[in-house]
């Protein structure tokens, strides 16, 4: 046992027995009275036979009692605490700065970290009284992959620890127990000759919620841990609503259509509505509502449509103790401007469809003509969204691997081939029926089309038909061994003037979004906290800035490219411990935004806990359970102790008085 402050003890405990001596050894003053006889008072002639005012002090035991009171009091004013240490105990100060500690259910208004923060400061302040200033220590920051860092080596100036302490920042990273773990076991290691003469050893306090992960992990070997907790009692619920995980997919069958899948966790203790907002690049993009269940996770997925691209955003609207895990953001593709090819049939494709090259120089100004002749499997086809083949087939093995839109001819290497109209067939054909809820044939309207002689579709196995005549299909899909999708119309644009037609543009522009977006970023992008971040930049690129949530701002030097690379390069930016959306400047295109989210359980359950498992040895089944350790005041068991002996010292003066 130790005393937090021994001066006030000292003053407290010397100024109550001075009074209580001079009360003692004062002579008291007493009137002068006539009486008839001193046969009843011969024990108070004792106490007047001392002319002097001052008497000799003599054994008493209520004396004794009495200074006994004025001693436990004085203790208590002390502030006596166990758990302390010895003076050559070296301190570790870990500080848990993980997601959950910045819930705001730490006291007072404070988050958990801000209480962990205050209760570090005072806990060394008191080791340095206690010890009379002789106090070496360190701090150490607990949070992401690799448990954290270290604040402050070991040092002796406790000015140095409270700055320490200080710097430590609010992170979004999840906690790490191992790591930290570990990385005090590194930092209390040292040389057998310095372990003999440390042979108290060292105590590392981890201020925190408790709340990691239920594993087993190995405690280091020099050091006692002890778990400070902060946040509420572990019986008590916590109340948070967080996003646990967020994808979002373009729809297979419908790219223009994003399917936003969020898994959304409640510690509350009763079933909760929340309420979903989706944002685009900021502006609304659609909105949803879910029933959690305590203590589960509940899936919800909302379709939005998303033709471009940008950062999605997922926000839950209701309140809760933290909010970093409230919002997830996620980076959606969208379409650069497409490059469209078209191969008719002519030299150089000189007898291109006008419709067809009208069509390709409205969506794409890079858009060019080639003809069949030039066409070849092995070509620079990377840059290329689309290939519009006007009225030709590419021969075997020439086949780009480019989605496709085939009009007026088969595509054999796919098991696509046009039939002819049989003999004695009628001259016109129409089209009796469409799959109007695919989304190629969204909006499209083929009833006023009469087609001149058309023949028919036979299409492979797995192939859709999209369009049927009387005869048979006249409009399909198919996808091959490479997973390009290819689009086959029995008939061109010259057909029934369908070139002209406002069905031409409508249908060939869902064919450009169905297949160019089902081709790429079918997936958003996203990164955890703790999470190295990454982006490709031009090879000439020299200098990169990194901008986030907090302010943060990072420069990162891009150091010259080795000779014979590409276009572009991979340039690390460093960790991400803020979860938001961050913006480099100097990126390629497309690259220039990043998501960062915090999706972990474990830290949206903000759960806390007055234990840490951890294992001494090899055996998982050598179990320590750390529990909480920080110096205990016991000053009130030194206050019932002197109101104890006050008690006694009553009775004796009872009995006393008796006789």
């Amino acid at each position: 046992m130790t005393l937090l402050q021994p001066w006030a003890a000292a003053a407290a405990g010397g100024a109550g027995l001075a009074v209580l001596t001079l009360l003692y050894i004062l002579k008291l003053r007493r009137r002068s009275l006539r009486v008839g006889s001193t046969m009843l008072w011969e024990q108070a002639l004792a106490e007047v036979e001392v002319n002097s005012p001052w008497r000799k002090l003599r054994f008493d035991w209520l004396f004794v009692l009495q200074a006994l009171a004025i001693a436990a009091l004085a203790v208590a004013i002390g502030r006596p605490a166990v758990g302390i240490g010895s003076a050559r105990q070296r301190v570790v100060v870990v500080i848990d700065a993980s997601a959950s500690m910045a819930a705001t259910d730490g006291g007072e208004g404070r988050t958990r970290l801000e209480e962990a923060k205050r209760q570090a400061a005072e806990m060394i302040e008191n080791l340095r009284r206690a010890r009379g200033g002789a106090l070496e220590a360190a701090v150490v920051s607990l949070a992401g992959p690799g448990g954290g860092r270290v604040v402050r080596g070991f040092t002796r100036e406790s000015a140095g620890v409270l700055e320490g302490i200080d710097e430590i920042r609010q992170t979004d990273e999840p906690g790490d127990l191992a790591g930290a773990l570990e990385l005090i076991g590194t930092l209390t290691a040292g040389s057998d000759e310095a372990a003999e003469e440390d042979a108290e050893g060292t105590v590392a306090y981890i201020f925190s919620d408790g709340g990691f992960e239920p594993s087993l992990v190995a405690a280091p070997a020099r050091a006692t841990v002890d778990l400070v907790r902060t946040g509420p009692d572990p019986s008590a619920p916590a109340r948070n609503a967080g996003i646990t995980a967020l994808s979002a997919r373009r729809d297979d069958a419908d790219p223009a259509t994003v399917r936003v899948v969020a898994r959304l966790l409640s510690t509350f203790p009763a079933a909760r509505d929340v309420a979903l907002r989706l944002l685009l690049d900021g502006s609304p993009a659609g909105s949803s509502a879910a029933t959690l269940t305590p203590g589960a996770e509940t899936a919800v997925i909302v379709p939005i449509g998303v033709r471009t691209g940008g950062v999605l955003t997922v926000r839950i609207m209701n309140d809760d103790v933290l909010l970093s895990d409230n919002a997830a953001h996620v980076v959606i593709d969208g379409p650069r401007e497409p490059s469209v090819v078209v191969v008719a049939p002519g030299p150089q494709g000189r007898d291109a469809d006008p419709l067809v090259v009208n069509f390709a120089q409205s969506v794409s100004a890079a858009s060019r003509t080639v003809g069949v002749e030039s066409l070849s499997a092995k070509g620079p086809w990377s840059s290329v969204d689309l290939i519009v083949f006007d009225r030709v087939e590419p021969r075997a093995g020439t086949l780009p691997p480019v989605a496709s839109v085939s009009l007026g001819a088969g595509l054999a290497t796919n098991g696509v081939t046009v039939v002819p109209a049989p003999a004695g067939a009628g001259t016109t054909e129409r089209i009796v029926s469409w799959k109007r809820d695919h989304p190629l044939m969204r909006d499209v309207v083929l009833d006023t089309l009469v087609l001149k002689r058309p023949g028919t579709l036979s299409l492979p196995s797995g192939g859709v038909a999209l369009a049927e005549g009387t005869r048979g299909p006249l409009v399909g899909l198919v996808e091959g061994n490479d997973g390009v999708g290819r689009v086959v119309c029995a008939f061109g644009a010259e057909q029934g003037g369908w070139g002209a037609d406002l069905s031409f543009v409508v249908f060939m522009g869902n064919a450009m979004d169905y297949l160019t977006l089902r081709g790429r970023a079918k997936t958003g992008r996203q990164v955890s906290t703790g999470g190295e971040l990454s982006v490709r930049a031009p090879v000439t690129a020299t200098e990169l800035v990194l901008t986030g949530p907090d302010a943060i701002e990072r420069r990162i030097v891009v150091p010259p490219a080795e000779a014979g690379s590409g276009p572009l390069r991979t340039v690390a930016l460093g960790r991400a411990d803020r979860s938001g959306v961050y913006t480099v400047v100097g990126a390629a295109e497309g690259e220039d935004r990043i998501a960062v989210n915090v999706v972990s359980a474990t830290e949206s359950r903000v759960a806390t806990a007055d234990a840490l498992p951890l294992r001494r040895g090899g055996s998982a089944a050598d179990v320590v359970v750390a529990r909480t350790g920080r110096p205990r005041e016991v000053w009130d068991w030194f206050v019932l102790g002197g109101l104890a002996v006050l008690g006694v010292e009553w009775l004796v003066y009872a009995v006393l008085a008796r006789k």
